[in-house]
């Protein structure tokens, strides 16, 4: 599991056979994290192949371009591919076998609330069936906060210190994440009555944070 790397260092590093999902709400998160990984790849030499609505590669294409990047130049040498493509989840499927056979880098987002209840319990089990990587929210070090002061808020301080290191040893992550995250989803599964106002009470002080 992850610690306090960033999101953007998860990119940087990503390998043949990684599979990496991003949640956002935010847009400019999704901008920045598809272009830095688009970005990565051409400066790096290597072939991206991109799958983005018309909308998202309207907002994406100046962003690249202010950021160095030749689109025309990348795509006219067959370095960079951008095709609009519907049933995301479908052709997602299909890359991931592929990926079993020849080792390539997936880069994903899905438009998700992770303070959400439902996401825990149904859609990060499901992404974790074929996802290497999870990119939960933007700023690690925020959600890292906000989570151990929530929990340390609802059961109590020395209560807390029992909780996380007992869960932490007990919970095996379905791919690698922020240990902050790893913690919300053992609640969910170890302790699901504290799992809720924890998750609550970590939006609330994410959120807070972040507009400090």
């Amino acid at each position: 599991m992850m610690r306090r790397e960033s999101w953007d260092q998860v990119v940087a590093d990503a390998a043949p056979g990684d599979h990496i999902v991003q949640l956002y709400q935010d847009q400019e998160f999704l901008n920045c994290a598809v272009c830095r990984y688009v970005g990565d790849g051409i400066a790096n030499g290597e072939g991206v192949v991109l799958f983005p609505t018309l909308t998202h590669w309207d907002a994406f294409r100046p962003r690249l371009e202010a950021e160095g990047v030749d689109v025309h130049a990348a795509q006219e040498r067959g370095q960079l591919t951008v095709v609009d493509v519907a049933a995301s989840m479908n052709l997602e499927d299909l890359f991931d076998q592929l990926n079993k056979i020849v080792s390539i880098v997936m880069f994903c987002s899905f438009l998700m609330d992770n303070f959400d209840g439902d996401v825990h319990e149904v859609m990060l089990p499901r992404l974790g069936m074929n996802h290497s990587h999870l990119i939960p929210v933007e700023d690690y070090a925020r959600l890292e906060r906000a989570v151990d002061d929530a929990l340390r808020e609802t059961v109590g301080s020395d209560e807390a210190r029992v909780l996380e290191s007992q869960l932490l040893s007990r919970y095996r992550p379905p791919f690698n994440m922020p240990r902050s995250q790893a913690l919300l989803l053992a609640l969910r599964q170890f302790l699901p009555t504290v799992a809720d106002p924890v998750l609550r009470r970590s939006r609330e002080l994410y959120s807070a944070s972040g507009a400090a």
